[in-house]
Order: structure tokens, then C-alpha cells, then sequence
């Protein structure tokens, strides 16, 4: 990336490691602000069909065969203690959540999202990801625009989590989860395939969680104590409390 509006090379070309992660946030932030969110998405768009995505892809799931054993293949939380993996990773922008974004007044009474913003995949969601969820391709996260457009929406339990549904195949659907974090940025959390059967059932139980746990007027879930369990498995770095704080 030569300059601040490129859109990078991959993490072995310049503007490469958190610096091209956030730039290419910014990027897609200013194109937001300035020509507006149809702009932003076709750019991010362009970002996905190039290398930056394949080569993100191709480090996290490097790091994941050193940090972890191969036997492992659930977790539900990745704290990456290796700090220049994660610079040279960086955040990678996913896809543009739309102002406006359509729901009906069960599954979405509050008015988040607000503002377009763009949805990020960090690092620890990324291998996250590729531990959980081994069969999804780069084609399949260059859907991700796509899913969280035109996608079936429902506010999931807390008030800051958004699952978006989209059928694929005949057979399979996808089902993308976001979270809004305290300063209002917004992380990819969950990318999978899921069986058409099972579309359904998904949803009620997001409708479900939501009538138990309504948020309250700003949106904001209340401040839970984080339980710890911990896989010994899991080593190199994972941890497995109960999305604590963490975009993952």
C-alpha cells in the first residue's frame, strides 16, 4: 500500500501489519463519510476480489497449526499472545453495515445500528474462525458483503449483537453475527454455514433470547463478571471465557 488510501498487498508488502489493517478501516470510514456507504461497499468490494484477503487468510491459519493441536476444533475464545502477529494481521474489514439496515419491530425494537460503519474481523475472531469453522473458503468470506446486506436479520439477546441470515445452496445458509462494542465499532463475531433444517431453529432462538433479555434504551447490554474455563488443549494462547470484553 503506497499510500494511505491504497488498498494494500498482503503481509509481506508495504503498509503490511496493523497499519494496513487500520488504514484500510479508515479508508472505508472516510469513503463513508464523504461519498457514502454504496461507495464504501463497492470499494471494500474491490478489497476482497485482491490478495489482502487470501494472504490474511493464509497467516491466520499458518498461526493456527503452530498454536494449536490439530485435535482442537472448538473453541469459544482466542486471546493471541504473540503481539506481532496481531500488528502484522491487523483488523481486516468484512463488510458495511448499512444505516437503515431493515427488521421488524420484534426482532429489532431498538434503533441500532445507527450510523453505516464498517464491520472488522480481528485477529482473534479470525483464528477464531478458522479453528471452528474449517470448510469456509475465501470465496465464502467475500460473501460476507453480501450477508450482511441483504441478509435476514434479528437482534440476538444482549442488544449488541446482529445475526444475519442468507441462503447459499438448496442445503445451506449462512449466518453472520456482529457485534457494537462501547465506542461503537463494530466486529465480525460469528461467519458459518449452517444446514437450511436448521435455519429455523436458529432463529427462534435468537427471538427467544431476546424476549428474555430485552436491551435497555441505549442499546447497551449490562456489565456481566466474565466466567473462565480454560481447554489445557488449548495452548499458545487460548483462553475460553465467555466473549469477555473481546471481539471475538
Amino acid at each position: 500500500m503506497g499510500d494511505r488510501d491504497g488498498v494494500g498487498s498482503g503481509p509481506g508488502g508495504e503498509g503490511a501489519g496493523e497499519g494496513r489493517g487500520i488504514l484500510l478501516v479508515e479508508r472505508l470510514e472516510r469513503e463513508i463519510a464523504g461519498a457514502g456507504p454504496e461507495a464504501a461497499e463497492t470499494a471494500l468490494r474491490s478489497l476482497l476480489e485482491g490478495p489482502t484477503l487470501a494472504d490474511f487468510l493464509a497467516e491466520v491459519t499458518a498461526y493456527r497449526r503452530r498454536a494449536f493441536p490439530a485435535t482442537l476444533t472448538r473453541v469459544v475464545f482466542v486471546k493471541i499472545r504473540d503481539e506481532s502477529l496481531k500488528e502484522r494481521i491487523g483488523h481486516l474489514p468484512v463488510a458495511i453495515l448499512h444505516d437503515g439496515v431493515s427488521a421488524t419491530p420484534e426482532t429489532l425494537p431498538n434503533r441500532w445500528p445507527g450510523p453505516s460503519r464498517v464491520v472488522r474481523l480481528s485477529p482473534e475472531t479470525a483464528v477464531k474462525q478458522v479453528l471452528n469453522h474449517p470448510d469456509l473458503t475465501t470465496e465464502d468470506y467475500r460473501r460476507l458483503p453480501t450477508v450482511v446486506r441483504r441478509g435476514r436479520l434479528l437482534r440476538e439477546a444482549d442488544g449488541r449483537h446482529l445475526a444475519f441470515f442468507m441462503e447459499i445452496a438448496s442445503r445451506y445458509s449462512y449466518k453472520a453475527v456482529v457485534k457494537r462494542t462501547s465506542n461503537d465499532e463494530v466486529f465480525l463475531t460469528t461467519f458459518q454455514k449452517i444446514g437450511k433444517s436448521d435455519v429455523p431453529r436458529a432463529e427462534r432462538r435468537s427471538l427467544q433470547k431476546s424476549r428474555r433479555r430485552p436491551p435497555d434504551s441505549r442499546g447497551h447490554r449490562p456489565m456481566n463478571r466474565p466466567t473462565h474455563r480454560r481447554d489445557p488443549a488449548a495452548h499458545g494462547g487460548a483462553s475460553h471465557p465467555a466473549e469477555a470484553g473481546n471481539p471475538t
